[in-house]
């Protein structure tokens, strides 16, 4: 306000400002204003230019026969009565109030020409402020007693109760709360744990005093808040103003190491390598991080706790924020086919549990061969002719690949029979032929390969065969003999080794 006047008006709020020129009772007095006979009994919060009554005050302005009670706290010019004040009177005025800030904080005001204070004065002790830039400190007990207040008009002006109150305005009629001292309270200041940080603003201070507190993190530290005696989190601003409760309290600052945990989904999906690899971080500190993804499986690209992609490649540099932090490593399952033929065709079939269009790396999956007619499952082959298994029932576990087994079945009624027909076959094992003879009269003969292809297929009309098999790969064939005169088929197993 201007060139105005603020007369036997009080206020008992709080006031918060983010900017400047924030007072408990008015936020600046400019050209020529008056404030008088007047008192603020709440508190006042802001940026620059705080005061308990005023927040700054301009040329050819008075403050006289006023008081506050009011708690200042602000970053600069900050103070009980007034912030700032620059060519104006400050007569017969008073402040008991806390004065928090960073620069030009003073019990009384907090910058200004302290010649034109005068029989002005401050609690230093409830205000915890030695200095200001004009006025008188005194202590509580100098405060209570109207032999300091030397020229102040205590028969129309100001009334006091000798050693029990401050002075009180005449118009208030009879002394208010905040009039009394208020009582002192211990507050404690501590950390957890002890190495994360350390806390600032322990002290003794009075009842709804403002105090600022301050936490400082350690090196690999990051602050989480404030907590009090009952386990309430009651800031979580490193610096903010908490207000003295009628009571003795502690407050911790609680600290978190700096760590980064590495998820790798699924587990068995790959690996990490964290560099470097250790507790505890520094903020700002280099990380570099691989994922390799195992056998079976591709990366997927990094991730935070709640699914938001972070990075895409396999390698990753990065530098740690101020507080813990979570990645997860995504990996996929590559899909892979199984093909499962069965040898002869015809002679059996094969059933897929679970059956599906593809498989991944370590599905469990049961092949089950069921023959049929006089055919009898003998074993499972992989792709390359490789014997797996001998059981009909096949639990198989899926490679990093795609796979094509076969299930083969062989004549279950005559083969390894050495009398069906009389039939012999030599030599055993055979190299470049086989002779066949027989004591009924062969009409036929085959040469059947276990995939069921028919190799040699020739007419016989006789006893005995001489065939070439130079030609065969090593391995084990069929042949399939049909006699006269009904066409009885007579199987054997026949070895080619050479």
């Amino acid at each position: 306000f201007g060139n105005s006047s603020i007369e036997y008006s009080y206020s008992s709020a709080g006031v918060v400002g983010t900017g400047n020129n924030v007072g408990g009772l008015a936020g600046s007095s400019i050209y020529g204003s008056v404030i008088t006979e007047s008192f603020s009994a709440g508190y006042a919060v802001g940026n620059n230019y705080v005061g308990g009554l005023v927040g700054s005050s301009g040329e050819n302005s008075v403050i006289e026969n006023s008081y506050s009670t009011a708690g200042a706290a602000g970053s600069g010019h900050v103070g009980g009565l007034a912030g700032e004040f620059t060519g104006t009177k400050i007569q017969y005025s008073y402040s008991t109030g806390i004065a928090a800030g960073e620069n030009n904080v003073g019990g009384l005001a907090g910058s200004g020409d302290g010649s034109g204070i005068t029989a002005s004065f401050w609690n230093t002790e409830s205000s915890r402020r030695e200095t200001s830039s004009g006025g008188e400190g005194k202590t509580t007990s100098e405060m209570i007693s109207e032999a300091t207040f030397a020229g102040w008009d205590f028969n129309e002006v100001w009334n006091i109760e000798e050693g029990e109150t401050y002075p009180w305005l005449a118009w208030q009629q009879e002394a208010a709360g905040h009039n009394y001292p208020a009582d002192l309270y211990s507050l404690t200041l501590t950390t957890d744990p002890q190495e994360g940080g350390s806390a600032e603003g322990e002290g003794i201070y009075p009842e709804n005093g403002l105090v600022v507190v301050t936490a400082t993190s350690n090196a690999g530290y990051s602050f989480e808040g404030w907590q009090d005696q009952s386990g309430d989190i009651v800031s979580t601003e490193s610096t903010f103003l908490f207000a003295m409760p009628s009571q003795d309290i502690t407050l911790t600052a609680l600290f978190s190491p700096i760590t980064l945990t590495v998820i790798i989904s699924p587990e068995e999906g790959g690996t990490v390598e964290i560099s470097p690899d250790k507790e505890i971080y520094e903020e700002h500190e280099g990380i570099g991080l691989i994922a390799t993804p195992n056998e079976g499986y591709e990366f997927a690209g990094w991730t935070d706790e709640d699914g938001n992609e972070l990075y895409e490649w396999e390698s990753w540099y990065s530098t740690m924020p101020g507080e813990a932090v979570t990645v997860i490593a995504n990996f996929l399952p590559i899909d892979y086919s199984l093909v499962v033929s069965v040898a002869p065709d015809g002679s059996g079939t094969v059933t897929i549990d679970p059956e599906k269009e593809f498989y991944n790396v370590g599905d469990e999956i049961l092949l089950s061969a069921n023959a049929v007619g006089e055919y009898q499952f003998i074993r499972w082959n992989d792709d390359d002719g490789n014997e797996l298994s001998t059981d009909s029932d096949f639990n198989f576990t899926m490679p990093a690949e795609n796979v094509n087994l076969t299930a083969m079945f062989d004549i279950a009624n005559t083969i390894n029979d050495p009398d069906a027909g009389g039939l012999t076959v030599s030599p055993v094992p055979a190299s470049d032929y086989i002779i066949v003879e027989s004591e009924r009269q062969i009409r036929e003969l085959k040469l059947i390969g276990l995939s069921g292809q028919i190799l040699i297929h020739t007419d016989v009309n006789g006893h005995k065969k001489e065939i070439g098999i130079e030609h065969l790969s090593p391995g084990i064939y069929l042949l399939q003999v049909e006699m006269e005169p009904d066409g009885e088929v007579v199987t054997r197993r026949i070895v080619v080794s050479r």
